[in-house]
């Protein structure tokens, strides 16, 4: 394996991992708190896609998360070609972002909401879209790394 491969490969665990990690927080004075990860939202994903037709926050969250399935297998097929790494690991970093995105616009769309600004307090994004932008970075620079 060339050098920009292990790099790539390291980026790609990272992405990996950022599934499992908690995307999204909601801390409910009662129940504590409850963590969703990737995976979860990938579970409802009809639910969202339901949601998606009224409401930018739910269409960004779709996005997201088609952005982020397609960086992994990209990022997988990009280990053999230096073009689809990075395209992978710009794929990864919208992925994330455009996460907190949808966060931040669902929130705001909350507030329009009869009792919204209670749903507004409980919402917080968790660090898994940050762990995901990171591997996009790692997956994103790989190619950069000259071979001796």
């Amino acid at each position: 394996m060339k050098r920009f491969q292990y790099i790539a490969l390291v980026g790609l665990l990272v992405l990996l991992a950022s599934s499992v990690i908690p995307w999204i927080t909601f801390s409910i004075p009662i129940l504590g708190k409850i963590d969703f990860n990737l995976l979860d939202f990938f579970r409802y994903t009809s639910d969202i896609s339901r949601e998606a037709k009224g409401s930018l926050g739910s269409s960004l969250l779709l996005l997201s998360m088609l952005l982020y399935g397609v960086s992994i297998v990209l990022g997988f097929i990009g280990m053999l070609n230096k073009k689809l790494c990075t395209t992978a690991g710009i794929m990864a970093v919208l992925s994330g972002i455009l996460f907190y995105a949808a966060i931040s616009t669902i929130r705001s769309e909350a507030t329009r909401q009869p009792s919204g600004w209670l749903v507004v307090g409980l919402i917080n994004a968790g660090i898994g879209p940050a762990i995901a932008i990171i591997g996009g970075i790692i997956i994103l620079l790989a190619p950069a790394i000259r071979d001796f």
